[in-house]
């Protein structure tokens, strides 16, 4: 039975157990057996054990692993944050001076008023 794809986790714990075994196994030997040509033999064998264990883990849990690494890319890392637009805040919050008539006149304005003043009539 396969995992439904949004489920799928690596199994880290284990890489972790099989990388603390083959640490533990190098400290009892290095404790226990004295320096020489047998001491170097059982550490090479461990090493030559304990590794394949762990291509293993990588080979099966390869997808996981995309999935994890897809997943923390395509996710938002906090708040989005718009694009500064070119209005600073000092504009948007600036008094309009055309309503005390202290602005400049633009050419619409002038027809508006012009069509206004002749709709009065």
């Amino acid at each position: 039975m396969e995992q439904e794809p949004s489920l799928m986790k690596p199994t880290w714990w284990l890489l972790y157990a099989i990388g603390l075994l083959m640490l533990s196994l190098l400290a009892l030997i290095a404790a226990l057996v004295d320096a020489g040509t047998g001491r170097t033999i059982l550490e090479v064998a461990v090493v030559v054990l304990v590794v394949p264990w762990m291509m293993v883990w990588v080979w099966c849990n390869r997808a996981a692993r995309e999935l994890e690494d897809w997943r923390a890319h395509s996710l938002p890392r906090g708040p989005v944050v718009a694009v500064p637009s070119g209005t600073s805040h000092r504009t948007l919050r600036a008094r309009d001076d055309r309503a005390g008539r202290n602005a400049l006149v633009k050419s619409a304005d002038r027809s508006r008023s012009a069509i206004s003043r002749f709709r009065s009539l």
